[in-house]
């Protein structure tokens, strides 16, 4: 397997995080909750810095997916600043949550067919829980056989 991708340290990936964290704050103090582009930090993290797995089945079309869907991500990170919750809090927020994998193009379809699945985890997810969980659902019990985590992401999700 060719190894494509430059996944950031911890120390990296927690400088950017704070930058969004930034961002989040600025953009709540100006435009609020209910405004915002799920997009929003594609100038802070490109795929490849965020990228921590993918499927290895032979012979599929890969799409990249956030594990948990960039726009929950940034609606729960404004959530936070509107709840009074520090700078550091949305930082790690992010820090925990805001990844990509490769997985097979059909998988990423089936996703898609919620509209709920591909705007959010799901009604039950918190923050704290696994941001793997929506991947793992559609892969049920091929996940671990299918799905190959990189070594070289730190560990974050451990």
């Amino acid at each position: 397997m060719k190894k494509r991708f430059k996944f950031l340290d911890k120390e990296e990936r927690q400088k950017r995080c704070n930058i969004a964290a930034d961002l989040v704050i600025s953009h709540y103090k100006h435009f609020g909750v209910n405004t915002f582009h799920s997009r929003l930090f594609d100038t802070i993290f490109f795929n490849e810095m965020i990228t921590i797995g993918e499927d290895i089945t032979e012979g599929i079309k890969y799409r990249n997916e956030h594990i948990v869907p960039s726009r929950q991500i940034v609606e729960l990170s404004l959530r936070k600043v509107q709840d009074g919750e520090s700078h550091s809090d949305v930082s790690d927020f992010i820090f925990r949550n805001f990844f990509i994998i490769r997985i097979d193009e059909n998988k990423q379809k089936k996703l898609d067919a919620t509209n709920e699945s591909k705007i959010s985890m799901g009604i039950n997810w918190k923050d704290g829980d696994s941001p793997l969980d929506r991947i793992r659902n559609v892969y049920n019990d091929d996940f671990d056989e299918k799905i190959k985590i990189y070594e070289t992401y730190g560990g974050i999700l451990d």
